[in-house]
């Protein structure tokens, strides 16, 4: 009986968590005035906002970039390739 109350207190405060942060949270950052400038910047591009994913922000090319020179690199510091085996 325990486990089980636990386990509903456990979900109920990643609920309370995620609403907290849903509901609080985000409003918040989208009222930022640098936000508002993107958002702002996109809709003038004639991009949809909603639709925008996380591949489209300016610095992903450089991050792609970087970890492409780390996989494809001499460096094998976090994992070993199967060929090397």
């Amino acid at each position: 009986m325990s486990a089980n109350r636990n386990g509903r207190w456990l979900l109920f405060s990643v609920a309370a968590f995620g609403s907290a942060i849903w509901l609080g949270v985000l409003p918040r950052i989208a009222e930022m005035e640098s936000v508002q400038q993107r958002v702002q910047r996109y809709r003038d591009a004639g991009i949809e906002t909603g639709a925008v994913f996380y591949s489209d922000h300016p610095a992903m090319r450089d991050i792609e970039r970087r970890v492409d020179s780390v996989v494809n690199g001499a460096d094998r510091a976090f994992w070993r390739l199967p060929t090397e085996l």
